[in-house]
């Protein structure tokens, strides 16, 4: 079969791993999983009254921003209780960021939200003044409005996605890393931040009564953050918030969750948390597990479908082996998708064979084995053996998914699929 070029970029982009859905998408793409972590989210909101606090963790690439879009897209029906605000708040956040580094972007969205409302401007319009008290000036003010209205890590509260006029603009990471930058160099003082919340407050009230319903702020982007630590850091004067006129739902890294402050409700803002998951495509044993392999292959099925790609590339027995390999993680998935059928395509195939299936694994199982030192394959081996949290390398082995979380009557731990077949044949087995 011939797949010309145009074909080809169609392929890739219905599965690119990194491709953020648009609210008008998750109608068609979203894959609703047991327990839908969407549907809690707008459940904690509705019986919050407005001022629910949640955040949502899970391991990268495990469909986080996903079900924010999907709130964001069942927020944006008629009738919906909440004006919702995405944004991302991890994109050109410094290292050691604190609060102060993203609630501009906020304070942006905030505003670009109002505005495209028709809210009235606060009396004395106190939030320029402000945010220059703090270090945005309103060059950088300026850029944040033009980011948030046009190249897309907000998601306006009408459902209106980024346009494509964003190529004259500057670069989105750069307008973010600027303002964070220049936020928190300035160290402000604490009555400084608190104008900044009042004059937030205030934008959000005029929202709220132009729009007639409550708002609600999604953070995404924290699950950027390498370390529990980190994300901490970054919520450090997340208490600011509290006194805010809206809801508010932040995504974080599994760690987050696997921290006892956390379930213990002391992370700054007092945030109640809501665990995406890996979709279980395992059993205990190793052994496959058909119902999460299904979801993965609807999944597929509803891209190729959206995409009109035609006669199916993979077979249904070779999406299926890409679900197990992937270990319940979306993204991973979507990547020996992906790999799998550009091998399939420099081949000459019409469809992917177990061997271009094989080359998109060896891939991604040699990107993620030259990572690993003698202690951390020890450390996987054990929890291969004892399906437990390890207590050594837990940040890095978290954030790279070599160590993957699984619920069931229980929560277990068994290292990513891509690893199994080595620490089953390393020396001593998986004894370590």
């Amino acid at each position: 079969m011939q797949r010309d070029l145009s074909w080809r970029q169609r392929f890739v982009a219905a599965f690119d791993p990194y491709r953020a859905l648009s609210p008008d998408e998750c109608k068609a793409l979203y894959v609703d999983r047991v327990g839908s972590p969407a549907a809690r989210i707008v459940e904690a909101l509705e019986e919050g009254g407005g001022q629910a606090r949640v955040a949502l963790v899970g391991a990268r690439g495990s469909g986080k921003s996903t079900e924010l879009r999907q709130v964001m897209h069942r927020l944006s029906e008629d009738g919906a209780p909440l004006v919702p605000i995405l944004v991302d708040i991890g994109e050109g956040l410094p290292e050691k960021a604190t609060t102060v580094a993203w609630l501009p972007v906020v304070a942006a969205a905030a505003r670009a939200a109002r505005e495209d409302w028709d809210g009235i401007v606060p009396k004395g319009d106190p939030l320029p003044g402000a945010l220059k008290a703090i270090g945005i000036g309103a060059e950088v003010l300026s850029g944040l409005l033009r980011v948030v209205r046009s190249v897309g890590p907000w998601l306006g509260p009408k459902g209106l996605t980024a346009a494509g006029a964003a190529g004259a603009l500057e670069p989105a990471s750069e307008v973010l890393a600027r303002a964070a930058r220049d936020a928190s160099v300035s160290e402000p003082a604490r009555a400084e931040l608190d104008a900044v919340v009042a004059a937030l407050r205030q934008e959000l009230s005029s929202l709220g009564e132009a729009a007639g319903r409550g708002v609600v702020l999604l953070l995404d982007g924290l699950d950027k953050r390498p370390t529990a630590d980190s994300v901490f850091e970054a919520l450090s004067e997340a208490d600011l918030l509290l006194g805010l006129p809206a809801a508010v739902v932040v995504s974080g890294p599994m760690q987050l969750q696997l921290d006892g402050r956390f379930a213990a409700y002391l992370t700054p803002g007092r945030f109640q948390p809501l665990t995406v998951h890996n979709i279980p495509v395992v059993r205990r044993d190793g052994a496959p597990r058909p119902a999460g392999i299904a979801l993965l292959v609807d999944l597929y099925e509803r891209r190729w479908r959206d995409a009109t790609l035609g006669p199916a590339l993979l077979p249904l027995p070779q999406v299926t082996v890409a679900a197990r390999w992937s270990s319940g993680i979306v993204r991973e998935f979507l990547t020996l998708v992906r790999d799998a059928g550009k091998a399939a395509l420099r081949a000459g195939h019409d469809q992917v064979d177990d061997d271009d299936l094989g080359l998109a694994v060896r891939e991604r199982r040699h990107t993620m084995e030259i990572t690993l030192d003698a202690t951390r394959w020890s450390v996987l081996a054990a929890v291969l053996r004892d399906r437990e949290r390890p207590s050594r390398e837990l940040d890095d082995l978290m954030l790279q998914n070599a160590i993957v979380c699984y619920q069931n009557d229980s929560i277990w731990y068994r290292p990513n699929e891509l690893l199994v077949p080595y620490l089953e044949h390393r020396p001593g087995g998986a004894t370590g």
